[in-house]
């Protein structure tokens, strides 16, 4: 995998106006909340530092992605794989959901 172009499809609703990348490569501590990730392929990105506050991870592949000190509040990370995921100082809140069984504050996760 090559680190320094991340592609896949981002669909973000902000602000009521649809925005769509395709394979291109995305600064992702930009890709901001509400973001709809669902199912995406993201093994390996840097995420460090993004703001994913009620985002849509579900299924989402998030192996070896760091994490660093995202902000997950109100995410939905259920059946996402974060095998080897860096969760330091990662942010979230009781209305983040995680994949069963995932103990969040076990890998370096904060609760707000």
């Amino acid at each position: 995998m090559r680190n320094e172009r991340l592609h896949l499809l981002i669909v973000l609703l902000l602000a009521g106006v649809l925005f769509a990348a395709c394979t291109t490569q995305v600064d992702c501590s930009k890709v901001g909340s509400r973001a709809a990730l669902s199912g995406c392929n993201l093994k390996g990105a840097d995420l460090s530092g993004a703001k994913l506050s009620g985002a849509d991870l579900s299924g989402a592949k998030l192996s070896g992605t760091d994490l660093r000190k995202a902000i997950l509040s109100e995410a939905d990370l259920s059946e996402a794989d974060l095998s080897g995921a860096n969760l330091t100082e990662v942010i979230y809140t009781n209305d983040t959901i995680w994949p069963e069984g995932f103990d969040p504050e076990e890998r370096g996760a904060v609760k707000e």
